[in-house]
């Protein structure tokens, strides 16, 4: 059964406009056979607030120990370590 897997993070909105072409590229590498990337901000968050939360979405993900693997080769490949905060994934499936 596949899973929808959660990636946030908190990031400063300078280094977050800085990060995000890298970001989308890296989802762009992401999103093959028959994952659909997207990201998001939290949205009740205050528009001058210091850290915003983003999270990325990965859904339609198969094999969850590859996804990462993969997910880590391309944040070493598009990513730069200085600006990516620490991350948490999570992952979820349906309730069936």
């Amino acid at each position: 059964m596949s899973c929808t897997v959660y990636v946030y993070f908190k990031i400063e909105p300078a280094s977050g406009r800085q990060l995000l072409p890298a970001l989308r590229r890296m989802q762009a590498a992401l999103a093959v056979d028959g994952i659909r990337a997207s990201l998001l901000r939290r949205a009740d968050e205050p528009a001058d607030v210091p850290l915003q939360t983003w999270m990325e979405v990965y859904q339609g993900v198969e094999d969850v120990a590859q996804f990462r693997q993969r997910m880590q080769q391309a944040l070493d490949c598009y990513i730069d370590p200085l600006l990516m905060p620490p991350r948490h994934l999570e992952c979820f499936q349906p309730l069936e």
